[in-house]
Formats: structure tokens, sequence, C-alpha cells
């Protein structure tokens, strides 16, 4: 039996061209600079006198692998990008150039145009393929509509009136309430905290004790994460007795949950009957939904009357809930069935949201790592293009230099290809392996609740 659990989850779902590399980490680099900087300063505070600073070697500029570091950070040269005069690089080049040594006329055209490659290098360096983490259950928002990874909160009134010892085909409502409720929360997912009280569970039907068991509402399980073995517990001590101050639980209820206002609340009342100590139920309700709160109120009624079940929904209306009947052992097994379908729908669009996520998160992550690649290779060939110019008009600059300065070219595109392949391959890697997780997920989900 899973009535409980299936229209939970049924009033869940009802009622309820890119820019280039630069810019697009521009914003990232900031965030990553102030999350580091408090962390920066304790590390430097703990490891002042013990920490070693790497020397940047004397010929850093060489274009040499282990140079790689140090050169992708050199800031631009005097005449690189908007300030470029290719014939003011000639002329100050020319300065020196005939008496210099090769190696000097190499590191003076890098000081002049080469460019700045930090953006590229650290974003090499502090790339993450961590895939995002996936919504924890299929929660969706009763007001939104949309799914949320936010907890929730899951209050189960139960009527303990004498009428509960009624049979509907062979069995107690009571007993058919408890399998139902024992259920529902079997198949709860992880996130969901769950809290029992009951109502009506003192004294007994009888007019003498009218006032005792009026006043009589008790938490057998306080909202906390589900225990199959202790909540089970709780509902085996629950006998019906006496009369139905549902209106007093309702208003318990609110009390319950006032510290709950970070979560989606649901409060259901599982009864067979309306109020009969007075109380108004529907004021009740309404008090609990629009306050702080925000609970909804949803009711299932057990072989109700038509003026019984035509008050039960205006509670369940001012809770902003829904309302359910069953009369009968097949008519029960049925609803269980259309139900079920309802909840599994529920576990494939979780699937297909966080599976269309990831995706998302695939191809933005793919188009940075391609901008990136496409953004430093041009640099680096732009560079080396205009480097081979100054170089051949500029006397005294040789053909070491210009081998140099290919060398240079070569291994700045090398390290972006190399960088940025490995990259896309554990994009892919980390998309796959999470598609087959939300996969797995989905797949226990539904076989814990198709059993």
């Amino acid at each position: 039996m899973r009535l409980l659990n299936v229209l939970f989850i049924f009033s869940l779902i009802f009622l309820s061209g890119c820019s280039s590399l630069v810019n697009q980490l521009e914003g990232l680099k900031q965030e990553q600079e102030e999350k580091q900087t408090k962390n920066d300063t304790t590390n430097k505070e703990e490891n002042k006198g013990t920490e070693k600073k790497e020397e940047r070697p004397e010929n850093y500029l060489m274009p040499e692998k282990k140079n790689l570091k140090w050169f992708l950070r050199e800031p631009a040269g005097t005449y690189a990008g908007k300030k470029l005069d290719k014939q003011k690089v000639i002329a100050e080049l020319s300065k020196t150039s005939l008496d210099a040594k090769e190696e000097d006329n190499y590191k003076n055209i890098i000081q002049l145009v080469g460019q700045d490659y930090t953006v590229y290098a650290d974003f090499i360096d502090q790339f993450d393929a961590t895939a995002p983490v996936h919504t924890k259950v299929p929660t969706i928002s009763r007001t939104s509509g949309k799914i949320v990874p936010g907890k929730m909160n899951v209050e189960i009134l139960l009527d303990a009136s004498g009428s509960m010892n009624e049979k509907i085909d062979g069995k107690t409502k009571m007993e058919l309430a408890k399998q139902s409720i024992q259920q529902f929360l079997s198949q709860m997912p992880d996130n969901i905290h769950a809290s029992l009280r009951i109502y009506g569970n003192k004294g007994s039907n009888r007019d003498a004790d009218k006032q005792v068991s009026c006043e009589s509402t008790e938490v057998m399980y306080p909202l906390s994460k589900y225990n199959e073995s202790n909540f089970k517990t709780a509902l085996s001590s629950v006998n019906p007795v006496g009369w139905t101050p549902l209106a007093k639980a309702i208003e318990q209820a609110k009390v319950d949950l006032a510290s709950q206002t970070d979560a989606e609340n649901i409060v259901y009342v599982v009864s067979d009957g309306i109020e009969t100590c007075g109380g108004d139920p529907v004021k009740a309700a309404s008090s609990l939904h629009y306050s702080d709160i925000g609970a909804i109120v949803n009711i299932i009624g057990f072989d109700i009357d038509d003026a019984g079940q035509a008050a039960l929904k205006k509670v369940a209306k001012a809770g902003e809930g829904s309302y359910s009947t069953v009369e009968s052992k097949e008519q029960l097994e049925d609803y269980f069935q259309s139900e079920k379908d309802k909840l599994n729908h529920a576990w494939d669009f979780w699937y297909e949201y966080n599976y269309d996520k990831v995706d998302n998160w695939y191809d933005t992550e793919y188009e940075k790592v391609d901008n990136a690649y496409d953004e430093m290779w041009q640099m680096a060939d732009d560079e080396y293009d205009l480097m081979y110019e100054v170089c051949d008009e500029t006397p005294g600059c040789g053909r070491e230099v210009k081998s140099w300065l290919y060398d240079r070219s070569k291994l700045i595109k090398s390290y972006a290809y190399d960088h940025t392949s490995a990259f896309k391959s554990e994009l892919y890697d980390a998309t796959s392996a999470a598609k087959s997780k939300y996969y797995d997920m989905k797949k226990e989900a539904k076989k814990k609740i198709n059993n």
C-alpha cells in the first residue's frame, strides 16, 4: 500500500553565440581571487620563514619547456597590442641590434612586442572538470513547479478517533492507514524529514470522555530523518479511541514546524471524519499555510459521507492542498497503481532534468576550452608573424633569433593543444560518468517504488 506516498508526490507535481574567453573568465578570475585572498594571507603567515620561493631563472624568456610557466606570464611588451607601431619597434630594436648578441636581440623583441598569456595560463592551471552536483531527489516545488535542491519536511497527522476501528474490506481503517504511512515513508528520498502526530488518542468516543479526548494530540515521532524501526514502533502504539480534534492537531503542526521556514513543508492529514471538538480546521489550515512556514495541507479520507467529504475538502483548499478519498479495497488498489505511475514519472523527470543540466554544463565548458585553444593559438601565431617581420627588417637580427621565435610559438601552441585536448577528454568522461550515475539512481529508485 502506497497511498500516502503516491498522493504526496501527486500534490508536489500538480500543485505546484559566446563572448571571448577573456570576457568569460573575467568574473571567474575575480571570484577566485577573492576566495584566495584570505587563504593566501593565512598561508603566508603560517609559512613565513619556512617557505622557499622559487626564483625566476635568468634566461626565463628563452623558448624552453621549463620556462613556459615564466614567459607565459610575462607582461605584454611595450608596443604589444593596440600600441603596436612596427616601425617604432624596428627603430627601437635597431639601436642595439648590430652590436648585441643574438640572445639579447631575441629578448628585446619579446619585451617590445611579446603578448601576455596570463589569462590562458590561469585558465589551464585552474580548470576543473568536475560535473555539477545533481539535485538529490525528484523534489518539485509546489510554488514554481521546478525541481529544487532544498530540504522537505512531511508531518503526518493521524486520526486516532474511535471510528478508525471500522473496517474496509476486512481491515480497519487504522490498519490501512498504518500500512500506507509505513509504505509512504519507506519510499521517501534521503532529503525528506518526517514527523508523526496523532490526535484524539486519549479517553474514548463517549460523551463522558469528550473533553479529555478533544485536548489530546501527541507527537509520536519528532521531526527527523526516517528510521524504519523507530517509526514502526511509534505507529504500533497508536490505538483509535477518542474524538476528532482536527483543528487542534493542525494548530500544533504549525508549532512543530515553526523553525522550518527554509524548507518545503507538507502536512498530511489521515482521517475518517470531520472535526468533532468544536474547532475550526479551515481557519487552522489557512493560518498554517499563510504563515512563514508556508506548509500545504493534504487530506486523505477513509469511507466518508458526502457531507464529511465536503467539509474536509474545504480544509484542504484552505491549506492549498488536495483532498482524496477511498471507499473500498479494490478502489484503493486501482488508485495505488495510477499513483505509482506518477511517482515513476517524477523520477523520469528528475533524470531528464539532471541529464540536460550536465549536458549544458559540458557544452559550456567545452566551448570555454575551445575558445581558450583557438585564442591562445591565434595569439601565438600572430605574435610569431609580427616578431619574424620585425627581426627580418632589423639589421643584426639573424637566423638564430628567428629559430628561437619559431620555437617559442611552437611551444605555446603545443602547450595550448595538449592541455585543452586533455580537458575535452576529462569533460567527456565526467559527463558520461554523471549520466550513468543518474541513470543508476533512477533505476534503483524505480525498483524500490515498484517492488
